[in-house]
C-alpha cells in the first residue's frame, strides 16, 4: 500500500465506496451533495486546492487499484497539517491500511459532528516516516 497523487480517473471508484447517506457524511460533513457526481467531486477538489492550497491522494494497492482518499491542508500560521475527507474502500477496512502507510491516532475530539441522532467524534491522524 502506498500513496500517490491523486488522479482525476479515481473519482469513480472513490463515488463507489460512499454507498448510503450515512457513510457520505461520516466522509466529508455533507460538503458534497448526496448522491455526488465525479465532476461535482473534482471541482470541489479543484476549487479547494485553488482557495487554500489543500493536496489529494490516493492510496493504492500493490497492483495500482485504488484502495482509499484522503486530502491534506497545510496551516503554516500554525505549522500544522490536517487530513480530511478520508476513505477505504469497504473491502479494505479494518485491515491496517492506515498503520502500513505510516499513520498514528494523535488525538481524539469526541462528539463534534451531528448526523441525525447520532453524535461522532474526530480523530486526528499523523504520518511519520522514518
Amino acid at each position: 500500500m502506498r500513496l500517490r497523487p491523486y488522479r482525476k480517473s479515481d473519482a469513480k471508484a472513490i463515488r463507489n465506496w460512499i454507498e448510503d447517506e450515512r457513510t457520505h457524511a461520516l466522509w466529508c460533513g455533507n460538503l458534497l451533495p448526496f448522491p455526488f457526481t465525479e465532476k461535482d467531486f473534482n471541482e470541489y477538489l479543484e476549487e479547494t486546492e485553488e482557495r487554500w492550497g489543500n493536496s489529494s491522494f490516493t492510496a493504492v494497492g500493490n497492483d495500482g487499484t485504488p484502495a482509499g482518499f484522503l486530502r491534506m491542508g497545510i496551516n503554516p500560521a500554525l505549522n500544522s497539517g490536517f487530513l480530511g475527507f478520508v476513505v477505504v474502500d469497504a473491502g479494505e477496512r479494518g485491515k491496517g491500511c492506515g498503520k502500513e502507510i505510516g499513520f498514528e491516532e494523535t488525538a481524539l475530539t469526541p462528539e463534534c459532528f451531528v448526523f441525525h441522532d447520532e453524535k461522532w467524534g474526530r480523530c486526528r491522524m499523523e504520518i511519520k516516516k522514518e
